[in-house]
């Protein structure tokens, strides 16, 4: 009993030492142990309301007498439950942290015990932060996260061709504003099964466009924001279908920051399906919901852009060895010393299609899939393909223009001999009665009437070659210069050119076939890579055969009248008959007339080369099964300027 009673004295004046610091644990004498305390329910650590019930359990052999909370000064006594615990609604005085503390007293009299001040059990304190506000949340358009893919290309090797698997040469990153457009090549809409924000905002292998978007945080006032979750509504004009919804969590960002919550919505197939069949371009609405800690919730709709589903880039390289490969069906194997520059404007079973090949191009595609291609020339007024000669002019005062004259006898017209041109009947040597203007006589091999030029001083007397309608015209009236030796350069020759696309054929040993195209007929299909290799597509510039001339090609012509022309080994091209005076007045050779020995007028063909103007142009789709996918996208353009494309 004495040792009872002992006990109970010296917990008494332990407590009371205890009490008197302001803190500790009392002695666990049933008279002086203020009631344990816990929470029914753990008080959350953040809240959006002001007011704040918390559900206490109280626990004393000698009963409770009172339960209070204490948030700031203010004390909050709580109100005892039928099931025997306690709830004091607490209202919290500032927006950010408050520290909630709670206690209980005993029925101890005539002072309870109270373990305000003391150590848990008896005591217990919690902080919660108050946080009323909603987050906000904004899209960056500063943050640079893909390449414009409209200006995507492929890498390729040494030989031009493009290397598998493909690889890629972008632009750099750039933001895209609110309402801007996303040019994606199809070929590359995947970002892969692994997608991470990491990965995302520093290599981008893919070039997956990545909106960024930022929720203010403020440690000290804002609960943490949890995961955004994003529902991305995706339309297109018919014939689009009508796509359903992709919903989704936004990838939390890599990036650190002490101000703001950063994520990630990456706009690939893996987080928006829709976007793998596209059939044109594309408004993609997103809406985010975002909530924080505090039970605080936002959803904010209207971020919108345009998104371009474009084709694929294909690698293109011209053929540099074709020259030298000299085909028969090409323009490098043709040439002026030979006798063989004509045959190209002669249908031949080496022209194909009836064209001549001028260029030859390698198109080569890495990807797995065929590529849609569609081929254009945009043609030069002047001529796209321009046969630029040179013809030196057989002058009258040369041998090479002069038709031989050792065998006639000026003075015996018997000797002239009588030849038919262009419907007309010509004499040579031609004797013209004088004086001009008589329109009878008896000479056959005579001519009668007015002079062409009205006299020998007005000019001299021609037939244009060719004219059927004129026997006679005036070398003045028609400003010919009859003994000029110098050249005349032009193109004689010009055409629009054409474009001629062939796949190699791997069956076949690589020989060239028409290409596949797609179920309209208007799309070449550039083949998918096979293992290592690229699909190719063999693709010829080319001109028709029959283009037109302005000047006639003619190996040694043979001269209209019968003295033979000695010029040889040319192309050559007669203008005019022409009359030239031997000798006047007419009493001299034969009596009454004047006499003309007749001669010729022309040109030889002594240099040719081919120029080439123009631009070939080259627009991809994605093609995949027997259907075009997403928006055709210009691909290649080479600007073409041969001068000379070739020399004969």
């Amino acid at each position: 009993m004495g040792y009872r009673i002992r006990s109970a004295w010296l917990a008494f004046g332990a407590g009371a030492t205890l009490a008197a610091c302001g803190g500790g644990r009392p002695d666990y004498s049933a008279l002086s142990t203020p009631p344990e305390v816990s929470f029914v329910t753990p008080p959350p650590t953040y809240t959006a309301s002001v007011t704040l019930p918390i559900g206490i359990a109280a626990r004393n052999p000698t009963g409770v007498r009172a339960v209070y909370a204490l948030t700031g000064s203010q004390r909050f006594a709580a109100k005892q439950q039928g099931d025997g615990t306690w709830v004091a609604t607490v209202q919290l005085p500032v927006i950010g942290k408050n520290t909630v503390t709670v206690w209980a007293e005993d029925m101890a009299s005539p002072m309870p015990n109270s373990g305000q001040g003391m150590d848990p059990p008896y005591q217990l304190v919690q902080d919660v932060v108050y946080d009323p506000t909603p987050p906000s949340v904004s899209y960056d358009a500063s943050f640079p996260s893909y390449s414009d893919e409209r200006t995507l290309e492929l890498e390729i090797d040494l030989n031009g061709v493009a290397k598998v698997p493909a690889a890629y040469v972008a632009g750099p990153k750039v933001g895209v504003q609110p309402g801007g457009d996303f040019y994606k090549a199809w070929s590359r809409l995947s970002g892969g099964a692994d997608m991470t924000a990491s990965e995302l905002e520093t290599m981008n292998a893919s070039n997956i466009p990545v909106l960024r978007f930022v929720v203010p945080y403020n440690r000290n006032t804002d609960s943490p924001v949890q995961t955004p979750t994003f529902v991305a509504h995706v339309s297109c004009p018919p014939p689009c279908p009508v796509y359903p919804d992709a919903t989704g969590e936004l990838l939390p960002s890599a990036t650190p920051d002490d101000q703001r919550a950063l994520f990630d919505l990456p706009l690939a197939t893996e987080t928006i399906p829709a976007l793998a069949s596209l059939l044109g371009p594309a408004d993609v609405s997103i809406s985010l919901t975002v909530a924080d800690a505090a039970g605080n919730a936002v959803t904010v709709p209207g971020f919108n852009f345009k998104f371009h589903a474009i084709g694929p880039p294909l690698a293109l390289v011209e053929d540099t060895q074709y020259p030298a490969a000299a085909k028969p069906e090409s323009t490098f194997v043709y040439h002026l010393a030979d006798n063989t520059y004509g045959v190209m404007w002669t249908l031949g079973a080496q022209f194909g299609s009836n064209v001549v090949r001028l260029i030859r191009y390698f198109i080569t595609n890495p990807t797995p899939e065929p590529v849609a291609v569609q081929l254009d020339y945009a043609q030069d007024a002047r001529g796209s393909w321009q046969a630029v000669e040179t013809w030196n002019r057989f002058s009258a005062g040369e041998p090479t223009g002069r038709n031989a004259d050792g065998n006639y006898y000026l003075n015996v017209p018997s000797s002239s001999v009588a030849f038919t041109m262009d419907g007309f009947t010509f004499h040579n040597p031609t004797y013209w009665e004088v004086p001009y203007g008589t329109m009878t006589g008896t000479l056959s091999q005579g001519e009668y009437g007015p002079h062409p030029c009205g006299s020998p001083s007005g000019g001299y007397i021609l037939h244009r070659m060719g004219d059927r309608t004129n026997k006679y015209v005036c070398s003045a009236d028609f400003a010919v210069n009859l003994f000029t030796t110098t050249p005349e350069t032009a193109a004689f020759s010009t055409s629009d050119v054409a474009i001629r696309p062939y796949r190699i054929s791997p069956e076949l040993q690589g020989q060239e076939r028409d290409p596949d195209l797609d179920p309209s007929g208007r799309w070449f299909l550039v083949p998918p890579a096979a293992g290592a290799v690229p699909g190719t597509l063999v693709v010829y510039l080319a001109r028709p055969v029959l283009a037109q001339r302005t000047r006639p090609l003619q190996w040694n012509a043979a001269v209209s009248s019968p003295p033979a022309n000695i010029a040889v080994n040319h192309y050559q091209d007669w203008d005019y008959e022409f009359w030239w005076g031997y000798y006047q007045p007419a009493s001299y050779l034969y009596p009454g007339y004047d006499t003309y020995i007749l001669m010729r007028m022309g040109a030889y063909l002594t240099a040719a080369q081919e120029n080439l103007y123009g631009t070939l142009l080259a627009t991809t789709q994605a093609y995949m099964g027997t259907n075009l996918l997403g928006e055709p996208a210009p691909r290649l353009s080479v600007d073409l300027a041969r001068e000379p494309l070739a020399t004969h």
